[in-house]
């Protein structure tokens, strides 16, 4: 992906370099040798596919002007975007022309006077922009600028770990991988490996792929001994679970089968998803209930699996949390497989806590009420918090380029997603998501395509989308953004 991406720089005039397989620098300028002042920072690695896709996931589609993929809006928007921004400044500021086709006119950029340029043709933009709104800076950045691509942002965040240790951090990131208007808090981070102990139905169970991403579909064969399901085993659930059940015959004619067809999602964003895992337990408890075949070890164990991780928001569960600053500390169970002991399953879970709360009392509650069911946690992935206060002023340099471009008078945001910037000293998170935006009466304005089914769409979950018109609004704000972060840092230096 590295060099795909290290290729399409040079097509665009841009210098690049490889961090030794960690990161790749794009350069705007000639020396690709010195750390940047200011650095756009996105990543290049997505999750897995995942279940119930429509398109085919790696081979991007552009439909009625979106495209459809996996990584298509986290992050590749952001990533393209990005490098957009680079090549428009080289050519314009730089006077040098790139190698391929130019896509965003008919004409060369660099030969077209500003005030003739579409900057202010973006489909969410209010009012067109003036040279001087830009900035009024002349023809330079006082600050020099480089995108910093990342290639394990959606495991470890060791890219830019890696990066930092080695180079040294930016004098400014600007992390292009979270919503707009501006992002000035992160929940703390918690990935936990569990191990419970199971009897012979739930130790088969095996669903997921990725502790960030709320499973969509799963299925679990029910034994042998088990040769039929009364028709009213579901019915003390509630209709939606109810209605994500069903019993089937195996494909080899042999048996039946529970399967739950959820819906996927990106767990730092948890509304409107429902999770496989959740749902295949609860329904191995529904028909025990009427029919029981679980052993004792099966039932404690489901029982506590349904307790702790059947809310999103860990409602019921002792970590339950909630602050004014981000919000609800939400759970996901993204992950189960059989125990390689062959003693039971293991499980990993995906914790973002409130940036008030202290995740080592999660570790002890959670640790707590496991080992009651026999179970324990195995091992812990842990990033704390990202927090800015919302008058800084490099914030409000971002936060008043999107208002001024869409018109509005938005505040910063606060989210469950990790971004690169816990792991670079002073970054800040700034768009391209649009997820957010209201109408005149505060209500959530739709982005989705209407070819795209309910239930999917969303980043980490089927059908994942991107919108060629928020990538063209995307770019006039980060330009108008990167100018006025430009000026602030100007005057701090």
């Amino acid at each position: 992906m590295f060099r795909a991406a290290a290729q399409r720089a040079s097509d665009f005039g841009l210098n690049s370099t490889d961090r030794e397989g960690h990161a790749l620098e794009v350069w705007l300028g000639d020396d690709g040798s010195e750390l940047g002042d200011i650095a756009l920072v996105s990543h290049l690695d997505v999750v897995p596919a995942g279940q119930g896709w429509t398109f085919e996931p790696f081979k991007p589609v552009e439909r009625a002007g979106y495209v459809i993929g996996r990584g298509s809006s986290d992050n590749k928007l952001g990533a393209l975007t990005d490098l957009y921004l680079l090549r428009f400044l080289n050519e314009r500021f730089l006077g040098k022309r790139p190698l391929s086709e130019r896509p965003l006119s008919e004409r060369p950029l660099s030969e077209r006077p500003l005030s003739e340029q579409p900057l202010s043709e973006q489909p969410l933009s209010k009012r067109p922009l003036s040279e001087q709104s830009l900035g009024g800076r002349g023809t330079h950045l006082r600050h020099n600028l480089h995108i910093i691509y990342g290639g394990a942002e959606e495991t470890t965040l060791d890219d830019l770990r890696y990066y930092v240790a080695h180079y040294g951090a930016p004098r400014q990131a600007v992390v292009t991988d979270s919503p707009f208007p501006a992002n000035n808090a992160q929940k703390g981070h918690l990935v936990l490996d569990i191990h419970l102990p199971a009897g012979p139905v739930l130790s088969t169970l095996d669903v997921g792929g990725a502790s960030n991403a709320v499973p969509g579909h799963g299925t679990i064969a029910l034994p042998a001994s088990l040769a039929a399901v009364p028709g009213n085993a579901f019915d003390d659930l509630d209709a939606e679970t109810r209605g994500r059940l069903s019993i089937l015959t195996a494909t080899d004619g042999k048996g039946l089968v529970l399967e739950a067809e959820g819906v996927a999602g990106h767990a730092a964003f948890p509304d409107g998803t429902s999770n496989a895992i959740i749902l295949l337990v609860r329904g191995l408890l529904a028909i025990d209930r009427h029919t029981p075949f679980l052993d004792d070890r099966d039932c404690v164990t489901a029982e506590t699996i349904v307790a702790l991780f059947h809310s999103p928001y860990a409602e019921g569960s002792p970590i339950a949390f909630c602050d004014e600053e981000s919000g609800r500390t939400t759970q996901n169970l993204g992950v189960v497989h059989p125990s390689r002991t062959g003693d039971g399953v293991d499980l990993t879970v995906d914790i973002r806590y409130a940036v008030t709360q202290h995740g080592p009392d999660i570790e002890r509650a959670l640790a707590g009420r496991l080992q009651a069911a026999g179970g324990s946690i195995t091992h812990v992935e842990r990033s704390d918090p990202f927090f800015v206060p919302k008058d800084d002023p490099r914030l409000q340099a971002l936060l008043s380029a999107y208002n001024d471009v869409i018109g509005v008078h938005e505040e910063p945001n606060a989210m469950g997603g990790g971004t690169h910037a816990r792991v670079i000293p002073g970054a800040l998170n700034f768009g391209p998501g649009f997820g957010g935006l209201t109408d005149a009466n505060g209500e959530r304005i739709s982005r989705k395509p209407d070819f795209i089914e309910d239930g999917k769409g969303s980043a980490h979950g089927a059908d994942e989308w991107a919108s060629i018109d928020d990538a063209k609004t995307a770019f006039l704000i980060y330009l108008l953004g990167v100018l006025r972060l430009d000026a602030v840092l100007d005057a701090d230096d």
